[in-house]
């Protein structure tokens, strides 16, 4: 059982699907009402439309999300982890190879998002981005699910764990992991240095916002490590605080900056 313990409380917070038993129902409400902190850049709303492929059964997804610059939009399922892999599977497959109608998906977003959010969508880039590209799928579960991740990869579907806590006096925190929709604000390309081999060169030394002799984390595959700013001449280098580099040093490698202000590195 996971707890969190938030120290400034004094109060620990219990992971909800331990405790307490809800329904399919509740937890996406709970989703819908946290959801613009979680996806800032994107419009969501209920989408309860039949989506058809040529051989399987219609399936009705949960969630849609569009972003904000119409550059990409989602299906969303929200599952609970006691669902079977199997029922998962068949709806993902429905969302992945369905046919979507931008005229009819257009007008059904339009209005919800009017409905829900008070938002009023540009219809003409929203049926032209609906015509233009097929959503990806995003899985939402309460806990983590390793078994469905691989299952899923096999669709290009994304599963996010979205698990919620609770105090005793009722007040929710959430964890959010695995993969889901993600904007970045700026990048920078880096690589190790060939003649300081334990120092990475960031050419957009900007991007990190901290000053020479300044520490900054980085977030590589989801886990915070910890950098000092030096720099050398007209250069700018990080070292690792800590004695395991996680980083292979015969890569080069992208920093991006995320909504919520984190650094992400990856290998390019």
């Amino acid at each position: 059982m996971s707890r969190i313990l938030v120290a400034s409380q004094k109060c620990w917070y219990d992971e909800l699907n331990v405790i307490a038993s809800y329904y399919e129902t509740e937890f996406e409400r709970t989703i819908r009402q946290q959801v613009s902190a979680v996806f800032p850049d994107y419009y969501t709303s209920s989408f309860k439309l039949e989506i058809h492929t040529d051989q399987k059964e219609a399936r009705k997804p949960d969630l849609a999300m569009v972003h904000k610059d119409y550059r990409n939009w989602w299906v969303v399922e929200v599952e609970l982890s006691g669902h079977s892999p199997s029922h998962v599977l068949e709806q993902v497959s429905v969302f992945t190879q369905g046919v979507y109608n931008s005229i009819r998906i257009a007008n059904y977003l339009k209005d919800k998002n009017s409905e829900e959010n008070n938002v009023q969508l540009d219809y003409n880039k929203l049926q032209d981005m609906i015509r233009k590209q097929q959503p990806r799928v995003l899985v939402i579960v309460d806990e983590p699910q390793s078994e469905w991740e691989s299952m899923l990869s096999k669709y290009d579907a994304s599963v996010c764990v979205f698990q919620v806590y609770r105090s005793t006096i009722g007040d929710e925190s959430y964890r959010l992991n695995g993969k889901y929709p993600e904007c970045y604000y700026g990048e920078s390309h880096c690589r190790y240095s060939p003649i300081m081999p334990n120092l990475l060169e960031v050419f957009s030394p900007s991007l990190l916002g901290v000053n020479a002799g300044e520490e900054v984390c980085l977030f590589y595959n989801d886990k915070s490590t910890r950098w000092k700013r030096i720099d050398e001449g007209r250069s700018v280098f990080l070292r690792l605080i800590g004695p395991v580099n996680p980083l292979p040093t015969n890569k080069s490698y992208v920093l991006f900056k995320d909504v919520h202000s984190r650094i992400i590195i990856r290998i390019n």
